[in-house]
């Protein structure tokens, strides 16, 4: 593309124009490819915090608990109430919801990573039909070059 945003034709590029574009655009598809991958991630912990949320309004207070402090690492603990719950809302802020809000919370949040992440979809498809098109143009050329190469061998014989 040039700096007025115009397409160039793929044909009109040499062979290491091609190379360094189809290079590019591997590039890119993994960066994109990552950044769904986290998109994904976060829309999946979302889930499962309204999850833990709904069933913690199920659950009585001073009910027996075991709490996450990692993976593998979980601490005894009591539910001191059922009526509300604290949401991290991002950059270190918290902010105490009734459970009904937070579980609305975390699907708000779980909406707006998907229609994310179906953006970063189609550009994903975008960049891969772009990376088929450069290929077969980078094919197309090699195959001329070797017609050329074969019939300059065949007339010189």
């Amino acid at each position: 593309m040039s700096a007025q945003g115009q397409g160039v034709r793929l044909d009109s590029l040499d062979h290491q124009d091609l190379m360094g574009l189809k290079e590019r655009l591997g590039g890119d598809l993994e960066r994109f490819a990552n950044s769904a991958n986290v998109l994904l991630r976060t829309s999946q912990t979302f889930e499962q915090a309204g999850s833990s949320i709904a069933s913690l309004a199920k659950s009585k207070e001073g009910q027996q608990v075991l709490l996450p402090l990692t993976q593998s690492l979980y601490v005894s603990g009591k539910i001191a109430s059922v009526e509300s719950v604290i949401v991290d809302v991002g950059t270190g802020y918290y902010v105490e919801m009734s459970c009904a809000d937070g579980e609305s919370y975390c699907k708000r949040k779980v909406s707006k990573l998907h229609n994310s992440l179906a953006g970063i979809q189609n550009v994903i498809n975008e960049k891969q039909n772009q990376l088929v098109n450069v290929n077969q143009v980078i094919s197309d050329k090699m195959q001329a070059a070797q017609a050329a190469q074969q019939q300059a061998a065949a007339s010189s014989s």
